[in-house]
């Protein structure tokens, strides 16, 4: 054999550290041509600014190659001596494709062995080990667990907000309705969630509810033992993964329960003990510029400084053409029951793919009723392929699917984001409930939004048309709390679809909505040199200012405070969340709240009194959160100022007559008779409000109580129960449900003494068996007349139509109420009598 180094002139036999010249020294691919500008720009950038650093996040818009520069900065840390080294996927599918890269352009690599194994050629840092996410971050991981982890140097983890989400889950514990484990948790803890609400206790436990109980931090440890026996009794239902990370930390889990599942969450996602990873020299997250990383903080504990300062091209201030279009906006008709009538019908030989995104199976299964394909595990990979390959006669609609899906080209030229997306985990909806809009809820739907916006454009000449649909998903667009934690390029392109929505209607003065909106649409599709040109000119205008970072402290100190709980700390850790109250939550009760809820929790295992003290504190500005265990007063609803004033003031909040009429529309189209009631009560405490009374949630507020209480002038009261879950085909009000509306007149009398009020059930019947009785003063809502009461709002509200909200009067607004008989009398008089049966 020719040794054909001696005869080089150069004896430099060193191996290439400089990711750029390890490209150009590898064997690929005769297609494989020269690195794109902006992977340049990013190597070179690392190379020289930053292949010291521990932390370090990547991010690189859709389709400029962020895998080969993961492969490429882990070939430098072998090359540097620096081993071993891992490329983490977020699925077993992308596995394949990174394999599939690494080996056209050269790369050694690895996977995990048919049998589980890890390749010798891992551990002697000789080649990459590819590997998803699901097999590296579990109980039972084959890279150990705490002190028993093996030693790694470089981690590069792809699509890392996906990863995310397994990772955590990794450490949840969820056991479903059926079996003895739900049933002997649900028992234990029968007695303190009475306390929390009987009404909401019975429905969980009947299975009939949709609400999500959090059991309260003082009975998870005064039962701490007896559930850890009940666990082992029954460790056969239990998932030997999740529960092997977690059984030492059970003592500081959150636990939930809803009529379906319980979910225990450990305090923090202990990715400590994941040493390979947490003790890592270097860690690199791959993420696309739309997504906020602010979750990197507390999942992963990544360093704020990383967060804020990520690598960047900063040449690249966009990617890919989307025109966002709101229907609603440029025609209240083309509401979203039209849309999905006519985007779901299916169109034979159409030449591009129409992709519908949903929050759930039952919106995903309106739309097929209409035409459309329903994805499923079963069939999802076939029809994306089929999109891909030209078979696109049929809308595809995908439920609660926001990640994880590429659609490029015209696989995918119309977009639809129908309806907001909402949480899938139990804590997630318990803080959406008891936290409103705040940062820390906002910053997760904006993330949803984000990643959904981004399916259906996979690159830099990629074009899309996506359709927002749904009164929620438009109000939380317009939501500049929540809008403010899209990336730049995002909320640009939101900019300009309200930005086309008006133009629309002043350059179509002649047409209908719907011929205004398909010719947007088909300026998009035939490429119009305009729409391109004022795209581009308004993208490249975008100003990255520098980032927020006050939710990033937040957060930082949050997993400063749990840890500091975990290891027993526990007046310190009180003392961080007070800190976050003084320094971070100005005027906002319902945060101030959570925050002192999180000191009562912390303080509790060593000052059970102060903790009560706290609890008390934190339900007393926020009456969402739990009841304190002893000292609850109940405050008595009033009218907050002049009731027009009230009103006057809610009309002001709104730019303009079209954005008041989302908000409007929003709280309406909870108000229908169906199975989600606890959406149905929340519109009718909204209502309420914007009516300018008094309104309230008793039941969820004080954890007894009516549904829903209005305060209609002074001492004067509506109690009302709602029972607008069941079947509208009802004969009779049930014996249950009459009983409920006396309990809940009973505690207002207790609470209200000398006040005069209206006992309502809102119910589909009027009806009444015989032996079934009702207080004298009781009176029936049925669908007619809330049909009725909902159009008088609407046509008050619509007087305002062509107004300048700043020049309203009260006079007006008083002179209106009485047009449009909303004053309490002519509210009240709209109910009817229950009908005895003979």
């Amino acid at each position: 054999m020719i040794d054909f180094k001696k005869r080089l002139n150069s004896k430099d036999e060193s191996k290439k550290v400089n990711p750029i010249e390890i490209y150009a020294s590898l064997d690929r691919a005769a297609d494989k041509g020269p690195l794109r500008p902006a992977q340049q720009r990013i190597l070179s950038s690392w190379f020289e600014k930053h292949k010291e650093d521990r932390d370090i996040i990547i991010k690189l818009h859709t389709g400029q190659g962020k895998t080969l520069i993961g492969l490429l900065l882990l070939q430098s840390y072998l090359n540097q001596g620096k081993g071993p080294v891992m490329y983490i996927c977020p699925d077993k599918y992308l596995v394949d494709q990174t394999c599939s890269q690494a080996k056209q352009f050269g790369i050694d690599y690895v996977t995990i062995d048919s049998d589980g194994d890890i390749p010798d050629e891992f551990y002697d840092s000789k080649s990459i080990l590819i590997v998803h996410v699901q097999k590296v971050f579990n109980g039972f991981t084959k890279f150990g667990l705490g002190n028993r982890s093996i030693e790694v140097a470089a981690i590069v983890l792809d699509d890392s907000h996906a990863c995310i989400s397994s990772i955590e889950d990794s450490a949840n514990i969820r056991i479903t309705r059926g079996g003895d484990l739900y049933s002997q948790i649900l028992s234990t803890f029968e007695d303190y969630l009475k306390d929390q609400g009987l009404a909401v206790f019975k429905e969980v436990l009947n299975g009939e509810s949709y609400d999500v109980v959090n059991v309260p931090y003082w009975a998870w440890t005064e039962k701490y033992e007896q559930l850890v026996q009940i666990f082992l009794d029954n460790i056969e239902e239990v998932d030997k993964f999740s529960w092997n990370l977690i059984k030492d930390e059970l003592k500081e889990c959150r636990c939930l329960i809803s009529s379906k599942i319980i979910e225990i969450y450990p305090l923090q996602t202990p990715i400590y003990k994941y040493k390979f990873f947490d003790k890592a020299s270097h860690r690199i997250l791959m993420s696309a510029t739309t997504n906020n990383d602010a979750a990197f903080i507390k999942a992963l504990g990544i360093d704020k400084k990383a967060i804020l300062n990520p690598l960047v091209d900063e040449e690249s201030k966009w990617s890919g053409e989307k025109m966002i279009l709101i229907p609603y906006y440029i025609d209240p008709n083309l509401d979203r029951t039209a849309i999905v009538t006519w985007l779901a019908k299916e169109k034979k030989g159409r030449k591009y793919g129409i992709i519908a995104l949903t929050p759930s199976n039952s919106v995903a299964e309106y739309w097929e009723n209409l035409g459309a394909i329903k994805a499923t595990s079963t069939n999802m990979f076939n029809l994306v392929e089929g999109l891909k390959s030209g078979v696109r006669d049929r809308t595809v609609v995908f439920s609660n699917r926001y990640d994880g899906i590429d659609l490029p080209d015209s696989s995918c030229r119309i977009l639809i984001l129908d309806e907001r997306p909402f949480s899938q985990t139990l804590f997630d909806l318990h803080q959406e409930e008891v936290r409103g809009s705040s940062d820390s809820v906002n910053i997760k739907i904006a993330q949803k939004i984000e990643q959904g916006l981004g399916r259906g454009v996979r690159g830099e000449k990629d074009y899309c048309i996506i359709v927002l649909n749904g009164t929620k998903l438009i109000a939380s667009i317009k939501d500049r709390k929540l809008r403010k934690f899209f990336s730049p390029q995002t909320r640009k392109q939101v900019e300009i679809g309200l930005e086309l929505t008006k133009y629309a209607v002043q350059d179509s003065i002649s047409e209908s909505g719907s011929e205004i909106l398909n010719g947007a649409m088909k300026q998009c599709l035939a490429r119009d040199e305009g729409w391109k040109a004022f795209y581009s000119e308004q993208m490249d205008s975008i100003n990255y200012t520098s980032k927020d970072s006050k939710i990033l402290d937040i957060l930082e100190i949050e997993a400063e405070a749990e840890r500091l709980f975990m290891i027993g700390d526990f007046n310190k850790a009180k003392d961080k969340y007070q800190y976050i109250i003084d320094s971070y939550l100005d005027d906002d009760a319902a945060e101030k709240g959570w925050y002192l809820q999180e000191m009562a929790r912390s303080i509790y295992p060593v000052d059970k009194s102060k903790s009560n003290i706290y609890q008390s504190s934190a339900h007393k500005i926020n009456h969402y959160l739990m009841k304190p265990p002893s000292g609850l007063e109940i405050v008595q609803l009033k009218i907050e100022g002049e009731r027009t004033s009230i009103i006057k003031k809610w009309i002001e909040s709104f730019d303009d007559y079209t954005n008041l009429k989302i908000q409007l529309d929003d709280i309406l189209s909870g108000l229908v008779f169906g199975p989600n009631y606890k959406e149905f009560e929340k519109a009718l405490e909204k209502l309420g409000k914007i009516l300018g009374f008094g309104s309230e949630q008793p039941e969820l507020e004080w954890k007894e109580g009516p549904d829903n209480l209005w305060c209609v002038g002074p001492n004067k009261y509506i109690v009302i129960e709602c029972k607008s879950g069941v079947k509208e085909d009802r004969d009779s009000i049930a014996k249950s449900e009459a009983e409920q509306l006396l309990h809940s007149i009973e505690w207002f009398k207790r609470n209200y003494p000398k006040c005069e009020f209206t006992p309502l059930l809102i119910i589909p019947t009027r009806n009444l068996d015989r032996g079934i009785t009702l207080s004298k003063e009781s009176k029936i809502l049925r669908k007619g007349k809330l049909n009725t009461l909902k159009k008088q709002v609407v046509e008050f509200f619509g007087e305002f139509k062509r107004s300048d909200f700043s020049s309203i009067s009260i006079d007006n607004i008083n002179g209106l109420l009485n047009t449009h008989h909303l004053n309490e009398n002519d509210i009240i008089d709209l109910f009817e009598n229950p009908y005895y049966q003979k």
